[in-house]
């Protein structure tokens, strides 16, 4: 019963849907992740474009020709419209895009990230369809961006404990007969993915950790061998970035996403809700257990009523067991003297 309560108070608190938790989203962490270096390098980049590039522009007719159109067999004119007509024409391409992206994201890192590359592949067309050296200089500069800067991860209260091969092998492949179950995120530093679903974890973390339920997260790239002994792709191409894996007594439990090298090999690359670790890991269900475990069972008052009517009872109850013993006595001592 306190299973399904605990599983039902879970789907209320988190919610079903990841947008609700993105629309929840504090102000000071939107702040604190566009206020980063990365982002302000970025927006930089797009502000030259509008302030710039757009107004030297703009009225101009603009004619796409195909690169491969030779001689006078096939025309090279594919397209011939003014700049502002054919910028309007790639802002809703892409917009249908970017807001299907944006619906399916996770966390505030994988919004913010998904409109900011939408935004830069935005400006990156728009030059390559007129000055194709503008694209080039546009191009090298989101490069820089990238190499110079690290893109940054809005976690609120991190807590999470890191874990190396050794004390990974040692806390949650072992089993050391403590009950404690270990919730483990297993990442490399180069995935986008993993960064953007970092956020979520932490947000789980701090709901549900306890001193019996740990999170814990471990670095495959700096240690793929423990990749390898948790059936794990860390490659580029990998599906299986991030995994989180449930660890007790020394066995896995449970992992999101599902599956292996083998069975992940050839699907797309997913992300997973917040939902879907609940759902996975039972995490309602192992927190109301390490609760239930942890929580003693209170004493009973000593001037309740309810105490007070037992003492009555009992006190009764042990003076007919004395008169009943007296009246024996007296019978046998009777029956003794005839």
């Amino acid at each position: 019963h306190w299973e399904e309560g605990a599983h039902q108070t879970g789907l209320r608190a988190m919610g079903s849907s990841n947008v609700a938790s993105l629309l929840t989203c504090s102000p000071k962490n939107l702040v604190r992740l566009l206020g980063s270096e990365f982002y302000l390098y970025n927006l930089l980049v797009v502000l030259t474009y509008t302030a710039l590039f757009r107004g030297q522009h703009v009225g101009e007719q603009v004619d796409i020709h195909s690169p491969f159109a030779r001689g006078k067999v096939f025309t090279s004119k594919l397209h011939s419209a003014t700049f502002t007509s054919l910028e309007s024409q790639v802002v809703g391409s892409l917009a249908l895009t970017a807001l299907a992206r944006t619906y399916r994201s996770t966390s505030l890192d994988a919004t913010a990230a998904t409109l900011l590359g939408y935004s830069l592949l935005f400006v990156v067309i728009m030059t390559g369809l007129t000055d194709w050296v503008a694209c080039l200089l546009y191009m090298l500069a989101i490069g820089m961006g990238y190499l110079l800067f690290n893109e940054p991860c809005c976690a609120v209260g991190d807590k999470v404990e890191q874990l190396t091969a050794n004390s990974f092998m040692d806390k949650c492949m072992a089993d050391s007969g403590d009950g404690v179950a270990y919730i483990v995120f297993m990442y490399t530093k180069w995935s986008s993915r993993s960064r953007h679903s970092y956020p979520l974890f932490v947000e789980l973390s701090n709901r549900y950790a306890t001193d019996k339920l740990r999170f814990v997260q471990l670095d495959v790239g700096m240690w793929p061998r423990m990749g390898a002994v948790m059936d794990m792709d860390v490659s580029t191409t990998s599906s299986q970035l991030p995994t989180v894996v449930c660890c007790e007594g020394g066995k896995e439990m449970g992992r999101v996403p599902q599956g292996n090298v083998r069975t992940l090999r050839t699907k797309n690359k997913w992300t997973f809700s917040k939902m879907d670790l609940i759902n996975a890991l039972e995490l309602d269900v192992r927190y109301a257990r390490t609760m239930c475990a942890t929580t003693p069972t209170p004493a009973p008052a000593a001037n309740t009523p309810s105490t007070k009517r037992s003492k009555a009872a009992d006190a009764a109850s042990t003076a007919a067991a004395a008169s009943t013993a007296a009246a024996a006595g007296t019978a046998a001592a009777a029956s003794t003297a005839g």
